[in-house]
């Protein structure tokens, strides 16, 4: 297993322009604002953190943002960039510059919370175990909800008014080489006599977003296959397909099947390609 430790500073401002009043730029704090007289400046903070840097598709803590949302008298939103950089204790370092943008929702006859959400964003690779890998953003995720699900839409998080609210930045490492989805594992339900909640899990390990159209997965047996449809999973992503319930959280697949798909003793979960190549094979138990 690999660790690393995060550090990061404010690079510049982008498309949109920048937020008035602007200051930090080159350091971990944006600050920006018009407020009354009296009043703070908003800030972005970004705390880094050190931990391990998994490359199995396991999500990991970069580090932490915070947002101080206080009053100001301009100025409708902007996007920043945050330059992450990840130091291995070889010496080596990954570089990443994200987009992040700020958005100042206008009061409607009181506080509304403004909205904060990540655009992309890639850097450098580094070679771990001889492949290839970059660190994606995969979500923002407030203390304590490190393991909620991962979204398939831009990550993103609302900051109420007069409130400092900081969420964990989450990432996993993604291959450069080809695209990718993997099976990462299968969990058994807890539903009597139907396992409706039993699932598989795909993950797209890869920087190139994947027409899911056309691949299938299956556990081996007649009416245990699943043809997807035609959805774009991003790097990074992943989706849980059910037995016989509707996770929306989760991408929203399922088998729609009245009895278990999985085995409880042991199983073989298969991802095909459309030309129907095995892409990825996960065994557990007596399989």
């Amino acid at each position: 297993m690999h660790t690393a430790t995060s550090t990061a500073h404010w690079q510049d401002f982008v498309m949109l322009p920048p937020a008035p009043n602007a200051g930090g730029l080159g350091t971990g704090q944006l600050t920006w604002g018009l407020p009354p007289e009296g009043g703070a400046l908003n800030s972005f903070t970004f705390q880094g953190a050190t931990g391990e840097i998994p490359t199995d598709g396991t999500e990991f803590v970069v580090g932490t943002l915070t947002h101080a949302n206080r009053p100001t008298g301009a100025g409708a939103g902007f996007i920043a960039r945050l330059a992450i950089t990840l130091t291995f204790p070889d010496g080596r370092s990954l570089h990443n510059a994200y987009a992040i943008r700020h958005q100042e929702t206008p009061d409607l006859g009181g506080p509304v919370d403004d909205v904060v959400d990540f655009l992309g964003g890639w850097g450098d690779g580094i070679d771990l175990d001889g492949t290839t890998y970059v660190a994606h953003v995969t979500r923002f995720a407030p203390p304590g909800g490190e393991t909620a699900p991962s979204p398939l839409v831009n990550p993103s998080f609302a900051s109420p008014e007069n409130t400092d609210t900081t969420v964990s930045v989450i990432a996993v490492m993604v291959r450069t080489d080809a695209p990718g989805l993997r099976i990462t594992t299968v969990r058994q339900g807890n539903v009597a006599r139907t396992q409706s909640d039993e699932y598989v899990e795909i993950l797209n390990s890869s920087v190139y977003h994947v027409n899911l159209n056309g691949w299938t997965v299956d556990a081996g047996d007649d009416g245990q296959n699943l043809a997807l449809p035609s959805a774009i999973l991003w790097p990074g992503r992943r989706i849980r397909i059910h037995t016989n319930e509707i996770h929306p959280e989760w991408g929203g697949f399922s088998f729609h099947s009245k009895r278990a798909i999985w085995n409880d003793k042991g199983d073989t979960a298969t991802l095909r390609t459309p030309a129907g190549t095995v892409a990825s094979e996960y065994r557990y138990g007596k399989a």
